[in-house]
């Protein structure tokens, strides 16, 4: 009786194991993750205060940033995707704003809490930077 239970116990550990690998892979393959979220910068291509980009999976929206509200007006809004290894952003939607200068693919990089496109930086809402640029935006630029 003791070993049919060591047995079980056993392969129902391997079993867990290989499952929770398995799901670790899973999640490894399906592509962005670890850079969703929201970022911010400020004075981007002359087209804003502050420029505000979401990333969702590979999903990119640039916008335009308003006090406490994305203005999300059709000729400033600019969409893209990240390339597989998320080294690019190619643009496919881009605003009619002719100050936006959003074209075509561009090189990217990125850190813990920062994306780098070209020469600026833009840093996750969520972090200590991030927290003081929306408040330096919010005493400057809001009622």
């Amino acid at each position: 009786m003791m070993i049919t239970r060591t047995t079980a116990r056993t392969r129902f550990t391997a079993v867990s194991a290989v499952l929770v690998g398995l799901g670790f892979s899973l999640a490894a393959c399906s592509g962005g993750g670890g850079l969703d979220g929201t970022y911010y910068a400020e004075d981007v291509n002359g087209t804003s205060n502050l420029g505000q980009l979401v990333v969702n999976g590979d999903d990119v929206t640039h916008n335009e940033y308003k006090c406490d509200a994305v203005y999300t007006k059709a000729d400033v809004e600019s969409t893209g995707q990240f390339s597989d290894d998320q080294s690019q952003i190619t643009w496919i939607t881009i605003g009619d704003d002719e100050r936006n200068e959003r074209t075509g693919t561009e090189a990217l990089s990125t850190t813990d809490d920062t994306i780098t496109l070209g020469d600026k930086a833009y840093v996750r809402g969520g972090s200590d930077a991030g927290k003081v640029m929306l408040d330096k935006h919010r005493a400057e630029e809001c009622d």
